[in-house]
Order: C-alpha cells, then sequence, then structure tokens
C-alpha cells in the first residue's frame, strides 16, 4: 500500500493583504462558511467555499496553494456545485479576526478593510439606518475595469468581465461625469444585460 499523501493549504493566507487574499475574502463573504465543531478541541473549525464554476474554484484552489480535492455537493434544490474544504482552525482564526464568524449569514461583523472603500452615509427616511453605497460613472468604471483585469489577474469571474468588454464595445459618444453626472454607467450594463 502506498503512502498517504498529506493535504496542504497555504494556512496562513489570511494573514496578509494582498490582491488575491482580498479576493478570495470577498468571495468567502458570499461563498464561504466556516463551522465549528465544539467537541473537539484541535482543529474544531472547518473551512468551506462553494461555488458552481469549477474553473473558478480550481483556481482560488491554486492560489491558496491547496492540494486537497474538490468535492461535489447537491444543494437542496439538485443543483451541483463544488467546494473547497478542510479543517483548519488558522485559516478560521484569521477570518474570524478580519470578521467573518460561524454562521456568517446571522453573524457577519464589520469586514476589517485597511484602507476604507465606501463611505458611510444615513437613509434621509430612517435617521438610524446606515447604508453603503459605492457608485460608478462612465470614467471610474473604465478605471474599476483597469484596474481589476488590467494586468492580467488570475481571480476574475469570465462572465462578470465579458459584461465590462461588451460595455466597451458601445458607442458612447462624448459620456463624461461632467457632462452626465448621474449613473451612467449603470445604464450602459443594462443595455447588455437585457
Amino acid at each position: 500500500m502506498g503512502a498517504v499523501q498529506n493535504k496542504y493549504i497555504n494556512s496562513n493566507f489570511f494573514k496578509t493583504w494582498s490582491p488575491d487574499m482580498a479576493y478570495v475574502l470577498g468571495y468567502f463573504v458570499a461563498d464561504g462558511c466556516i463551522s465549528e465543531d465544539c467537541n473537539r478541541i484541535k482543529n474544531r473549525y472547518t473551512f468551506n467555499i462553494t461555488s458552481a464554476d469549477l474553473d473558478h474554484l480550481k483556481t482560488i484552489a491554486k492560489v491558496m496553494e491547496s492540494s486537497y480535492k474538490i468535492g461535489k455537493k447537491f444543494g437542496s434544490s439538485g443543483n451541483l456545485a463544488y467546494q473547497i474544504q478542510t479543517r483548519n482552525d488558522t485559516l478560521a482564526n484569521d477570518l474570524m479576526s478580519l470578521g467573518i464568524y460561524p454562521r456568517k449569514t446571522y453573524n457577519l461583523g464589520e469586514i476589517n478593510v485597511p484602507e476604507k472603500s465606501v463611505h458611510q452615509m444615513k437613509d434621509k427616511r430612517e435617521k438610524t439606518m446606515i447604508q453603503y453605497s459605492i457608485c460608478f460613472y462612465v470614467d471610474d468604471s473604465e478605471k474599476l475595469a483597469k484596474f481589476m483585469y488590467g494586468n492580467s489577474p488570475a481571480l476574475y469571474l469570465a462572465r462578470k468581465k465579458k459584461v465590462f468588454d461588451q460595455w466597451k464595445l458601445i458607442k458612447r459618444r462624448n459620456y463624461t461625469k461632467e457632462n452626465y453626472p448621474s449613473k451612467i454607467g449603470w445604464h450602459l450594463n443594462e443595455k447588455i444585460l437585457n
């Protein structure tokens, strides 16, 4: 019988901020979870990222230096998805220090990002309600696309990049932030998606 291979994942992945780490962190907020087994003393936390996009999950696994097998998972509606899963207290503790806890749907903390990328504003109807908003105009959207896809990154969703690529092909005349102070980028997006 052959030797059992040790599985590996970069347990320190969330300790240092980088573009890849920030991307996976955001992806984890959407499609990941930490579960806890209170009966265990060691490796009581399980780290899991689930996605319907196998190729994208393979890219995330590569960036995290994971040699864990990507498993299959069927949702309650029978849809097939894929997952990276490992018991790893270090990954889980680092995520919790960043504001992501077990049962994050009900217990998501404020994500501890080094520099704020959104601004806070109060809803005029509800004085106690705080909303976060990011608005992109045409020139802002072009800068965002260049920032996200300009250096041929390893991590991105192809279907979302396609929206930017199609958006660039639309004849936009001379739309500028100064001439059109409304959210023109979103209106152009609607032309692509509808």
